[in-house]
């Protein structure tokens, strides 16, 4: 088994072969590291910034008692952590959010653990979607139907049609828009539409309390 000096000194090894198969690259990698760095610090800042703007916004709106529970520490660390990821630097604003969301009376602590889960993993071109889709289902009531029209979104949205349609296949993906709208206390299926067609179900309505500030 390799000890950690032994890892270390092939580390050093690998990069002063790099460096003399690519001149100039030593100072690039050095160079990055500290970019990487300044982008961390500015992304937390950033954060604070924007979850401090939530919570005076909607102070009396959130439970904060449920922050000290087991339960809300769990999902409050799970939520920092991913948020202060690299990846998720254009998310920072949707982890706000699910932060102060999160601690709503309507989610069981699976949803929680689950809506986590979607939000690390969903692009921000999907969340946008995903809001001009909720808009569109609000403007069309609860009488229609709620399968999701990509030619309405698109116009709705002004983006790439190929863009819009891989986002909602995205979500789709993710479980986010289901084919089935709603089941029997059973557990089977009660209505929906065929497998592969995207629709707006209570389980769509709970991710976006949960990510989606109403204000977006």
């Amino acid at each position: 088994m390799v000890g950690t000096k032994g890892i270390k000194k092939a580390v050093k090894e690998a990069g002063v072969e790099i460096a003399k198969a690519i001149p100039g690259i030593a100072p690039l990698i050095e160079g990055i590291r500290a970019y990487q760095s300044y982008i961390e610090e500015e992304q937390r800042q950033r954060f604070l910034s924007v979850l401090q703007e939530r919570v005076n916004r909607v102070e009396r709106l959130f439970d904060c008692q449920w922050y000290s529970t087991e339960e809300g520490k769990a999902i409050s660390k799970k939520l920092i952590a991913v948020a202060l990821r690299a990846e998720s630097a254009d998310k920072v604003d949707y982890f706000a959010d699910a932060l102060i969301n999160a601690s709503k009376p309507m989610f069981t602590h699976d949803k929680r653990c689950k809506f986590c889960e979607i939000l690390k993993t969903v692009s921000l071109p999907a969340l946008r979607v995903l809001a001009y889709e909720t808009n569109l289902q609000k403007e069309r009531g609860p009488g229609h139907s709620p399968q999701v029209l990509i030619d309405q979104l698109i116009q709705r949205s002004g983006m790439d049609p190929f863009l819009v349609e891989a986002c909602v296949r995205e979500l789709y993906m993710l479980g986010v828009f289901s084919s089935t709208t709603d089941f029997f206390e059973s557990g089977h299926r009660k209505s929906g539409f065929d497998e592969g067609i995207a629709a707006y179900s209570s389980f769509t309505h709970e991710f976006v309390e949960f990510a989606i500030s109403s204000e977006r």
